[in-house]
């Protein structure tokens, strides 16, 4: 067991106008909870001011930075975990607003192998487009693979120790990676569990849009089939 109790692992891409104040607000949350804690950001392409942003950040002891040179969530994430020193990995977006999230995923940790913070359970207050799609994005899992759970998209906990192996196996990309991980998850016959997360917009989302959404819809479809091809 490593000395850190816990990693949060925080993917962040052109986030300039939030990432100061929402990473001081984390900062000052995990400060406050007593926990052994770091926090490391996966910055993955960003165009704007959120490097330099990030490096005032890290001025910050509990702060790391991991860097991609592309845009990619599965790849962000799979990096953060990589690196993470926690016993436990939290992964989350910058534009959180539900840091208690963070208590109700490491007591559940306690008994769990991952937990999924879901959006589905809690309060989801984001604009009706997003609610459509990500239902409609976990009916189609549920009905392809057969994964009972309310929410797959999203924020995860999950102890290091049971999830280092499966961690390797994953090749997502986009928004891929938490699909992964549960099929995988079922395979392994880990322990998984859910805690309702609360979710409203700090930002107008990137991916509301019906260009992006139709964009990710069809990769959606040609990940699952080669997952299907993978025999899951």
């Amino acid at each position: 067991m490593s000395n850190l109790r816990v990693s949060l692992v925080v993917p962040v891409c052109n986030e300039e106008h939030i990432l100061t104040n929402q990473g001081c607000l984390l900062l000052e949350y995990m400060r406050k909870s007593g926990l052994n804690f770091e926090v490391v950001f996966v910055e993955n392409g960003s165009t704007d001011a959120t490097p330099q942003k990030l490096r005032a950040l890290a001025q910050n002891n509990e702060v790391r930075i991991e860097t991609l040179k592309e845009r990619d969530y599965s790849k962000s994430i799979l990096q953060g975990i990589s690196s993470a020193r926690g016993d436990y990995i939290i992964t989350m977006g910058i534009d959180f607003t539900d840091l208690t999230i963070i208590d109700r995923c490491m007591a559940s940790l306690a008994t769990a192998d991952i937990v999924i913070c879901s959006k589905n359970l809690g309060i989801d207050s984001r604009p009706i487009a997003r609610r459509i799609a990500n239902r409609g994005y976990n009916a189609l899992a549920r009905m392809a693979f057969g994964i009972e759970f309310s929410d797959i998209e999203g924020y995860h906990g999950l102890k290091r120790r049971s999830i280092e192996n499966i961690v390797p196996q994953i090749y997502a990309r986009a928004h891929l990676f938490n699909l992964w991980l549960l099929l995988l998850a079922k395979r392994e016959q880990l322990i998984v569990t859910e805690v309702p997360l609360f979710v409203r917009e700090v930002r107008p989302s990137r991916f509301s849009h019906g260009p992006i959404m139709g964009y990710l819809a069809f990769l959606s479809l040609i990940e699952f089939a080669k997952l299907k091809g993978r025999g899951f």
